[in-house]
Order: C-alpha cells, then sequence, then structure tokens
C-alpha cells in the first residue's frame, strides 16, 4: 500500500475512475470493485451481493467474494439465515447509501445471534459496513467490508461512499448511452424527482446522511450543527425535492439524486486529491 497520504488518495481517484469508466462500457467490474475497496479501506473481507431480494429470500443474489471464497455448505447457510441477520434486515428495509454496523442495530444482536456464530464468527467478520449500489421494487445490489479486530471509523465510510457514488454514477450514465443507443430501452429504472437538483453543500451532507439513515439528533452531532437546524434543512430538502417523507428523500437520493448538484463547490471533494 503507498505510505503517502497523498499519493495513497491519488491512487483511490484513478483507480475509482478506471472501474467508473469500466462500468461505462458495460465491463463485469466486481472483483476489480471488492479488490479496491479492500485496499484503500482495509477490510478482511469484501462481498457483492447482485440482485438480493429484499424480502433476503427471493431471487438468489450472485455473490462475488474478495478473501476466502464461500464454500457450498456456507453459501447454503447464508440463504437459510439472511432473513435473520438484523443488519440484513435493516439494510433490506429502507434505501441507505453507506453505514456501519454498530450505527444502525444493536451490535450484541448481531454478536448473538446464529448466523454471527454460525458463518461470521469463524471466519473473523466481527465489524460490517455496507453500501447500496443501487436498489429496485424487489431487489437491491450490495457491498459489504468486514473487520475482525476493530470498527470502521468515519474516514473509512466517507471513502466507501465515494467510491459508491462514482460506481452508483457511473451506472445512471451506461444506462443512458445504452438508451441513447436504443430508444426503445427506458432511460433509467428512476422515476421521481428531477434529473439535476441543485443543493447546497450543507444539505449535500444531510441528505446523504438521511439516506444512510440516521436521525436528526445524529445528523446534528456529526455534523456539529443543532437538531433544530437539521430538521430546517430536512424540510428545505422536501420541498426543493418534492417529496413528503425521510424515506423518500432517501429513495430518491439512492435511485437519482447523485445527479444532485451543489450550488457551491464542496471544499473537500471525497474522490479527489
Amino acid at each position: 500500500m503507498v505510505a503517502d497520504p497523498y499519493a495513497r488518495r491519488a491512487a483511490l481517484v484513478r483507480e475509482t475512475a478506471e472501474i467508473a469508466h469500466a462500468v461505462v462500457d458495460g465491463d463485469d467490474v466486481g472483483p476489480d470493485l471488492l479488490a479496491l475497496l479492500a485496499r484503500h479501506v482495509g477490510a478482511d473481507t469484501t462481498t457483492l451481493s447482485v440482485d438480493l431480494g429484499l424480502d433476503l429470500v427471493h431471487p438468489v443474489p450472485r455473490v462475488l467474494v474478495h478473501g476466502d471464497d464461500l464454500t457450498e455448505t456456507e453459501r447454503a447457510r447464508w440463504r437459510e439465515l439472511l432473513p435473520t441477520h438484523p443488519y440484513a434486515r435493516y439494510l433490506a428495509s429502507r434505501p441507505t447509501l453507506t453505514t456501519r454496523m454498530t450505527e444502525c442495530v444493536v451490535p450484541e444482536d448481531v454478536w448473538g445471534s446464529q448466523v454471527y456464530e454460525e458463518l461470521l464468527a469463524p471466519r473473523g467478520m466481527r465489524y460490517q459496513a455496507a453500501a447500496t449500489l443501487g436498489s429496485g421494487p424487489t431487489t437491491m445490489t450490495l457491498v459489504c467490508l468486514w473487520r475482525q479486530t476493530h470498527d470502521f471509523d468515519d474516514a473509512a465510510l466517507e471513502v466507501v461512499e465515494g467510491v459508491r457514488a462514482a460506481v452508483h454514477d457511473a451506472v445512471l450514465l451506461r444506462r443512458r448511452l445504452v438508451g441513447l443507443a436504443d430508444p426503445a430501452q427506458p432511460r433509467s429504472d428512476w422515476s421521481g424527482g428531477p434529473d439535476e437538483v441543485r443543493l447546497t453543500p450543507r444539505q449535500l451532507e444531510v441528505v446523504v446522511l438521511v439516506a444512510r439513515g440516521l436521525t436528526n439528533a445524529q445528523i446534528g452531532r456529526r455534523l456539529s450543527i443543532s437538531e433544530r437546524t437539521v430538521r430546517k434543512h430536512v424540510e428545505d430538502l422536501f420541498e426543493r425535492v418534492g417529496c413528503a417523507s425521510r424515506s423518500q428523500l432517501a429513495a430518491w437520493w439512492s435511485r437519482g439524486g447523485a445527479f444532485a448538484t451543489s450550488t457551491d463547490p464542496p471544499a473537500a471533494p471525497i474522490l479527489e486529491p
């Protein structure tokens, strides 16, 4: 791994751009994406679940693993036990972006579960973070990262979210180009809100955290602003985006809001050195 922080961030930007370009070209980037996240975030294991049913049962997703691959027995047990995983149920219940398990559910509920005892603990998969690459009416595509010894901090989540956003945008661009080449193809599967909404830098910060599932109080602590100020930002977002609930706002951001632009350039873009 590159030691110099600037060089490390430059490498992250370069590698993420390469993956985004490959997505636009229609290439399979799953293995490279998982390797990039493991390398730059510092994860013992990373997985990609494609077309994971929101009921956590149907359809059976295509699962890629960076690290020790799953045995057929483990894959079968995952299909049986996944609906009992507290964090998996949380992720399937709302359109979130990048979160860590310990701020979404009670960690002891996970560590005391059968799925942890049988499938996670033997592999040292104690701490988990997840990023939703895309979601539809019945399925989602999910990237998960695991560590054994320590949790994912805010800096790690920011890197994951930056990569997630770049890949998400590349997927949407791919769909638009396919639609341009073949007008019979739908432009995208997103059907709510305008393609471009101009938000302030603070509104961008708030909508990302709302989409992660954080409460107003949690967002206030994260951004060092009052809960009342957060509530005002959320109300302004409802009006600007044209939605009536936090779940609708999160769905807008997850499915199409990545095209939102800031009225001012962000002070520290996640994916720029």
